[in-house]
């Protein structure tokens, strides 16, 4: 279920194990931002799954199915800076762990009309074929 772009933390289950993960966006002490996700192991203990720093702020943290395969990816925006612009990471759930999918570093968020079933970002729904505000490609 896609969830909204400006909420720092989140839960969701990235892993397919039925279990929801931690994501959490901060800020670190030297200014930038950053992502981390925990997951839950036995007798309560967390453990980290994935972490990276990079950009300025975050400007997108999102669930959602991208791919259209029934599994929601997270979708990582990343201010960088005026002159680098943008910066968009996808983490999915293969081969038993979560990996980045290829994208690139766009000066804007563009809109673009995806292929995909409904997509619900920031509390709305976009019906299939719809222009919705995510894209890794200029």
């Amino acid at each position: 279920m896609a969830q909204s772009t400006r909420e720092l933390i989140q839960t969701g289950d990235l892993n397919h194990d039925g279990q929801p993960e931690i994501i959490a966006g901060y800020r670190t002490s030297q200014g930038s931002a950053g992502v981390l996700i925990l997951t839950g192991i036995k007798q309560g203990q967390w453990r980290k799954l994935w972490q990276e720093e990079g950009g300025y702020s975050l400007e997108r943290l999102q669930l959602t199915d991208i791919t259209g395969d029934g599994r929601d990816e997270l979708l990582i925006g990343w201010a960088i800076g005026a002159s680098a612009g943008n910066g968009l990471d996808i983490l999915a759930w293969q081969d038993g762990n979560l990996k980045k999918l290829p994208a690139q570093v766009t000066t804007a968020w563009k809109w673009r009309t995806w292929p995909v079933k409904k997509v619900k970002t920031a509390g709305r729904n976009w019906p299939s074929g719809s222009r919705t505000p995510v894209t890794p490609w200029p």
